[in-house]
């Protein structure tokens, strides 16, 4: 284990899947699960004693309320920590990075690059994979004044729905940075818009 590891708290509400994602994550040295429930709530005091610098969140509604309202919860209550949504084929993780999550991406991705992501995320660089950017595009295209969304961030989410995740696109710092700046900029553009709604 590492001397200062990237500390994870997990909330899926399917053990499976759950202990599968913990180990897949805690197979890297530098990461260390903190807390783990089926419940945002069941993760209780250890979260609040010691904030984990990552939060997944699964965005399957079931027994533990609306995973959008979680997300903004969690994004209020701890700043300082990155919030990671993770949804299977009928969630919506568009939503989930409007609410405030730092990052969206597919179980199946989450299994496979976990810790590359929630590293991502621990330096506080947003990440999202084709299926979030399809989710996106589709905001996008439905957004009441999408007209007034620069053409260049359309393009963009245009580009990472055609690639598996936003990883793909950064040949190079700068572009890396510049596309992590546009994406930012759309979702201030459509946070602002959910709450004039």
């Amino acid at each position: 284990m590492s001397l200062n590891p990237v500390t994870v708290a997990l909330c899926d509400d399917h053990e499976v899947y759950r202990r599968e994602l913990l180990t897949a994550l805690e197979s890297d040295a530098d990461i260390q699960v903190i807390a783990e429930s089926d419940l945002p709530g069941g993760l209780g005091p250890i979260v609040t004693e010691i904030p984990p610098k990552v939060i997944v969140v699964d965005m399957t509604p079931a027994k533990s309320g609306n995973p959008i309202e979680i997300i903004q919860n969690l994004a209020q209550r701890m700043p300082d920590a990155s919030i990671l949504a993770i949804g299977g084929p009928n969630d919506d993780l568009a939503a989930a990075l409007i609410a405030g999550a730092l990052g969206a991406i597919d179980k199946n991705t989450a299994l496979s690059m976990g810790s590359f992501v929630v590293h991502a995320l621990s330096a506080r660089k947003l990440f999202i994979d084709q299926r979030a950017a399809r989710a996106l595009l589709r905001t996008i295209h439905d957004h009441p004044r999408r007209t007034e969304i620069p053409q260049g961030q359309v393009d963009l989410v245009d580009e990472l729905a055609n690639v598996e995740t936003i990883a793909d696109l950064a040949n190079d710092s700068f572009r890396g940075a510049k596309n992590e700046r546009e994406l930012v900029s759309l979702l201030v553009t459509l946070r602002s818009r959910r709450k004039t709604d």
